[in-house]
């Protein structure tokens, strides 16, 4: 199945790329474990420091990062449970999203409140 084009693709609308797993069922078992504890410790944060800054632009759409998020990904990372920096997000951002816990920046927020006026 194709991808959808960049012209097709609005704000709320989410597509999940699924490829075959080449790692070991203990590997995905204790990433599931991570998450899902994660998942349970997110809604106990009240606050993320540092925002959510741009830090690269993937083609219409700008990448943001906020240091919080990326030291959980990286311990990901150094335990093992992740074998590149993208694929540790992955099993964070998602527990984040969940909880309605990511930082916004300053435009977004007042996108939203733009919508919110009309």
């Amino acid at each position: 199945m194709a991808a959808p084009s960049a012209d097709a693709q609005t704000k709320d609308q989410v597509y999940v790329y699924i490829m075959p797993a080449t790692d070991s069922l203990e590997l995905r078992c204790a990433q599931e474990l991570f998450s899902y504890i994660l998942s349970g410790l997110v809604p106990h944060i009240s606050h993320l420091e540092g925002g959510a800054s741009p830090c690269a632009s993937a083609g219409s759409r700008q990448k943001r990062q906020n240091p919080f998020i990326t030291e959980i990904a990286n311990v990901a990372l150094h335990t093992g449970l992740a074998s590149s920096l993208e694929e540790a997000l992955t099993l964070v951002v998602p527990a984040f999203a969940f909880h309605n816990k990511l930082p916004v920046t300053e435009e977004v927020e007042s996108e939203d409140e733009e919508r919110c006026a009309i």
